[in-house]
């Protein structure tokens, strides 16, 4: 009988848990940079309404990221943006994009991010911001 009331909590439990978070689960996807890292620290910061999970066969959608692409300023413009404006991120830009893909490989958000280079914080934030309020609407997560 005891068994039988375990698992039945068990399954309350999970249920509860899945209807919080309407049943989202989201796998980052390596990304060979470690930028996927950064992307699961922003989700949490952010409170995106999934629940994140470490094996792709446990999520119900996908979040697949380029890895960081950098683009170096040649020498003359680090010096032009320097005399015009302040030295300031002269060092190089960085994009990313991503897509989220559900189950059967639709391609359901996706959205691309520029900045600066050392800022890859602020870029994986950009993409949870955009991710929680374009794809979940915006939904607080329930923590």
């Amino acid at each position: 009988m005891k068994r039988i009331g375990l698992v039945v909590t068990l399954l309350m439990i999970a249920a509860r848990a899945s209807a919080q978070t309407g049943g989202a689960a989201i796998h980052i996807q390596p990304t060979g940079d470690g930028f996927e890292n950064y992307l699961a620290a922003a989700m949490a910061k952010k409170h995106v309404p999934a629940a994140l999970v470490d094996r792709a066969d446990r999520a119900t959608l996908t979040l697949q990221s380029s890895a960081l692409q950098v683009r170096k300023d040649a020498a003359s413009t680090k010096v032009m943006k320097c005399m015009l404006a302040d030295c300031e991120g002269i060092d190089g830009r960085a994009s990313a994009s991503v897509k989220l893909v559900d189950r059967d490989g639709t391609i359901v958000w996706s959205y691309s991010v520029t900045g600066d280079q050392d800022d890859k914080d602020r870029i994986a934030e950009a993409i949870a911001k955009h991710l929680k309020s374009d794809y979940f609407g915006g939904k607080a997560s329930p923590r």
